[in-house]
């Protein structure tokens, strides 16, 4: 009754029935008030009505009463209203609020932090905080880490700005220039430090040039050292030249060793 007196077709129920399974009919209400109070539009409603089943309207207006504060554009808070879902959870507002001083306090623009508000959602700001430090102490450019938000959200795993201060040693080490490290911050984000240092010991056994690994660094985060090692021995065993190898790195990032196996049979 809800849904249909503010206007929700049915279809857009049917395709997202854990609004009737998860949400509650008076909060529901209260979210669609507070939401047509904000000029947030139906259409946009309708593209994500998890916010209805998840979010607490309380909180929603005081997230959007932050995200006003601080300069965010309607258009982009109603492309990512996800971030209002979060509101389930008591003092969402108050974090999202800390997350913005961080990101301001480090010049991060508004206009990148529009194009990223998952890193409003999923952050935390005592770890951003950490993992930008740990970033311009090793020199990372801001419009490098601008480019690559994501890097931040993964500040949601506690210990994160350590863990990519490792990884920072460990590319280091094996003399990966900065400027290669910034060109793809996603190893930051998401690699292993241990992990990477196996697969460039790896790498480097079977003489696969450094200029080569820093053309294609995602190898060090998607692949596994043992697995490479297995590819690399199945591709030699078949005489693949090792230049071709060179040229295709991301072969030992997505291959599986058995099944270019059986495909090279």
């Amino acid at each position: 009754k809800v849904l249909d007196e503010n206007g929700i077709p049915k279809e857009t129920i049917e395709n997202c029935l854990s609004v009737l399974a998860i949400g509650k009919a008076q909060e529901i209400e209260k979210i669609l008030n507070v939401l047509e109070k904000h000029e947030i539009s139906t259409e946009k409603i309708e593209n994500c009505l998890t916010v209805l089943a998840t979010g607490k309207a309380e909180e929603i207006e005081e997230i959007l009463k932050v995200l006003e504060k601080h300069k965010i554009q309607k258009e982009k808070i109603e492309n990512c209203l996800s971030i209002l879902a979060q509101g389930k959870i008591t003092g969402k507002a108050e974090e999202i609020e800390e997350i913005l001083k961080v990101l301001e306090k480090h010049e991060i623009s508004t206009e990148t932090i529009e194009n990223c508000l998952s890193v409003l959602a999923k952050g935390k700001a005592e770890e951003i905080e950490e993992i930008l430090k740990v970033l311009e102490n090793h020199k990372i450019a801001k419009e490098k880490i601008e480019n690559c938000l994501s890097v931040l959200v993964e500040g949601k795993i506690r210990g994160k700005a350590q863990k990519i201060e490792e990884i920072l040693k460990v590319l280091g080490n094996h003399k990966i220039p900065k400027e290669t490290i910034e060109n793809c911050l996603y190893v930051l984000a998401r690699g292993k430090s241990k992990e990477i240092e196996e697969t460039l010991k790896v790498l480097e056994k079977h003489e696969i040039p450094k200029e080569k690994i820093k053309n294609c660094l995602s190898v060090l985060v998607t692949g596994k050292a043992e697995e490479i090692e297995e590819i690399l021995k199945v591709l030699e065993n078949h005489k693949i030249p090792k230049e071709k190898i060179e040229n295709c790195l991301s072969v030992l990032a997505a291959g599986k060793a058995k099944e270019i196996e059986e495909i090279l049979k």
